[in-house]
């Protein structure tokens, strides 16, 4: 159990369809972190994440962890139509990971590259992009900056 505190990436995975449309790589100071869903865009109802602790590198042999149940999707951070990010939800039994990246304040459209300091409740490092977190029953037991 305490190794699902600190695995949080994962890699590509067969759907039915055949051929995954849209693959996502990201990194945290302890993993590497690949995520594949089912359809482009900016929404999507099957996501898998997968990921490999450090120093081990994405794709090297089976993650460490990897769950088939989740989504994607843009999502209001407050309800206040201020701050917007790109949001993954995977759950496996008791686990929930989130990932957001590409926080920005709505006003200023989208920028890639533009991370708005302002839509974290703390200022991330200055090359951070999101962050993910890891809940054990509901109670959120780690947090990464996402790079």
């Amino acid at each position: 159990m305490k190794n699902l505190f600190s695995v949080a990436l994962f890699s590509l995975c067969a759907v039915s369809s055949g051929v995954l449309a849209d693959t996502a790589h990201f990194e945290t100071s302890k993993h590497h972190i690949q995520i594949t869903c089912d359809e482009a865009g900016r929404h999507s109802d099957h996501c898998v994440y997968q990921s490999w602790n450090k120093p081990k590198k994405a794709g090297q042999g089976k993650p460490d962890l990897e769950i088939t149940q989740g989504t994607f999707q843009s999502v209001d951070l407050y309800t206040t139509g201020y701050c917007v990010a790109d949001n993954y939800v995977f759950q496996k039994g008791n686990l929930t990971i989130t990932l957001g990246y590409d926080m920005k304040r709505a006003d200023n459209g989208y920028d890639a590259k533009h991370v708005d300091r302002a839509c974290f409740p703390k200022p991330p490092p200055k090359d951070a992009n999101g962050e993910l977190r890891v809940y054990i029953n509901g109670k959120q037991k780690s947090r990464y900056w996402v790079y």
